[in-house]
């Protein structure tokens, strides 16, 4: 590992709900955490917690250029934890075009980071989903 990948992190669906916990307990225990998402902002901090300094990134997993955006965000022996998932606002009556941006967007867009974090040395990736696994 490298002093510039010492205790840093990536992290994926930042400004969700598991996200914004996840970014939160990491820079209280010591990493340098970038918080990736959609939006690019730097998440809430969860309820009862006083905000926390991190980098934002904008980042898209359901497009191609996400890899180039990946590509000048991680650096060797850095970790990730991709939390990061679109989910269509009624899962129940998923469609063929919702069905289309779930696979872009989550197999896909795994694809990308692991890719990605692969050819940028980063061999440490964690993976979780709170809510389309459970339809």
């Amino acid at each position: 590992m490298t002093a510039s990948s010492a205790k840093r992190v990536l992290v994926t669906g930042a400004s969700g709900h598991l996200g914004r916990w996840a970014c939160h307990r990491l820079v209280s225990d010591g990493w340098s955490v970038i918080a990736a998402s959609r939006s690019g902002a730097v998440p809430d901090a969860p309820f009862g917690q006083t905000a926390v300094s991190m980098e934002a990134l904008k980042l898209d997993l359901g497009s191609d250029a996400a890899v180039d955006v990946l590509k000048g965000a991680l650096t060797p022996g850095m970790r990730v934890v991709h939390l990061a998932a679109w989910h269509p606002p009624a899962t129940a009556s998923t469609g063929p075009d919702e069905r289309r941006v779930l696979i872009e967007t989550n197999v896909l867009g795994t694809m990308r980071l692991l890719d990605a974090a692969k050819d940028a040395g980063s061999p440490h990736v964690v993976y979780a989903s709170t809510f389309e696994v459970y339809g």
